[in-house]
């Protein structure tokens, strides 16, 4: 007896020491990557040189943790949490580790962002709807004001935002299968292009937010006719413009079709179409006034120099210019095709450019093979009809604008990969239903 107890406080305190030591070489190990941070950090030290990194990434990883506690209060099942916080492991390693070492080699955008929001003269003056850049360093100066001033910070409440974003469709996912597939919760939240581009400070991640918060709310609109899900989805719509101003149309145009043909009801079908055209024609207005748009002509101008402007670095195309719409239509294919799927394997010689090929490949292999399989019954329900058009629409747009620019055709294609990804789980669902269906009839 006194042996086995012996043997126990042996080994308690055997694991403690155990504990302690592990505890004591990981407090070295940090003691000396935090050392470092400054050699990653020196583009952020070329414009701010005053900043002390090692204090601003420590309170970058404090607030990391703060925010794996916060997961634990979430009004979500246990299960989810426990997804959620493997989900947040692998984004805090992402943003607070593999980050640093693209931020030694590239001069980022968000290194403006922070530097503006450190300015007591912040130009308010600049911030308004679609003005992407000030609004973005408005959130940023914003964010400063809650916590202690840190790039760190900043990346972490960023990556967050993006994590929220992947829960909420996959929510919508959920809905729409009418079950719980937590596979699909792993899989959106660690698709490569996904968890790296909804991680940084950037327009990405928000406008990534405001999509699928827009998504949830029409699903759950849909499902339940919960006029909630309605204001999600304006309020998702409002997120996304503030950012892009052309996401507007983008957005609402396919929900008009999607009000008219899923509506029972002349009064409340009349309602809602006229509501969504409203909303149509005042996002479709900021468009036309954000870019001075007049005139048709001045639509295909417009495009061509938005185009040209992205046709610089290594992985830039030449598009040959858009002199008419006639150029246009014949030019929309392959925009569709490569804002969907490109870079293709071997097109941009990066590691970025690697990754996205084989994701594009495996993506593209995913989405002929479903499309193969797909019985025309399902092509007619309303919901589908909504996410192939709003997938479509949304493609047809930034096809012209990112097909310029194959590297930054992975970054725009964030907006919609999730949305995307979930469409064709939706399918494959209802491909598997209809074999046991047919099973169970034999």
């Amino acid at each position: 007896m006194r042996k086995n107890r012996w043997s126990f406080k042996f080994s308690k305190i055997l694991l403690i020491v155990l504990i302690l030591a592990l505890a004591t070489v990981a407090g070295i190990q940090l003691g000396e990557f935090l050392l470092s941070i400054p050699k990653f950090g020196h583009y952020i030290l070329s414009r701010l040189p005053t900043t002390d990194l090692v204090t601003d990434y420590t309170i970058g990883l404090i607030w990391a943790i703060s925010l794996t506690v916060s997961i634990f209060l979430w009004p979500i099942s246990n299960s989810d949490k426990r997804i959620l916080l493997w989900l947040w492991f692998a984004r805090t390693a992402v943003t607070l580790g593999f980050m640093l070492i693209y931020e030694y080699f590239y001069d980022l955008d968000a290194y403006n962002y922070f530097l503006a929001s450190t300015r007591s003269d912040f130009p308010w003056e600049r911030v308004g709807l679609g003005y992407g850049t000030p609004n973005l360093a408005a959130l940023a100066w914003l964010h400063n004001q809650v916590l202690p001033t840190s790039y760190h910070a900043l990346k972490v409440s960023f990556s967050m935002i993006g994590l929220l974003g992947i829960y909420l469709v996959y929510k919508s996912i959920v809905i729409l299968l009418n079950y719980q597939n937590q596979k699909i919760l792993y899989c959106l939240g660690l698709f490569p292009s996904i968890l790296f581009w909804s991680s940084i400070v950037g327009k990405d991640p928000i406008v990534f937010f405001g999509i699928c918060m827009y998504f949830y709310g029409i699903i759950k609109w849909q499902n339940k006719s919960n006029l909630f899900g309605m204001f999600l989805a304006i309020a998702g719509v409002f997120i996304s413009i503030n950012i892009r101003i052309w996401l507007g149309p983008i957005l609402v145009f396919p929900l008009v079709v999607f009000a008219a043909i899923s509506i029972r009801g002349i009064l409340p079908k009349l309602i809602t179409v006229g509501l969504a055209i409203a909303i149509f024609m005042v996002t479709v207005n900021q468009f036309s006034s954000h870019f001075a748009i007049e005139s048709a002509e001045e639509v295909v101008s417009t495009v061509d120099r938005l185009a040209q402007a992205q046709s610089i670095g290594g992985s830039s195309q030449d598009l040959g210019g858009f002199f008419s719409f006639s150029d246009m239509i014949a030019f929309w294919p392959l925009a569709v095709f490569t804002t969907l799927f490109r870079p293709l394997p071997g097109e941009v010689l990066n590691p970025f450019g690697l990754l996205a090929g084989v994701e594009n490949l495996i993506l593209i292999i995913f989405f002929f093979s479903t499309l193969k399989q797909t019985r025309w019954e399902t092509w007619k329900n309303p919901v589908v009809i909504w996410m192939s058009l709003l997938i479509l629409t949304w493609a047809s747009i930034y096809g012209f604008y990112s097909s310029a620019n194959l590297g930054a055709a992975v970054r725009f294609k964030l907006q919609i990969l999730p949305i995307f990804l979930g469409f064709l789980f939706y399918l494959n669902s209802q491909i598997i239903q209809t074999k046991m269906n047919k099973n169970q009839k034999n």
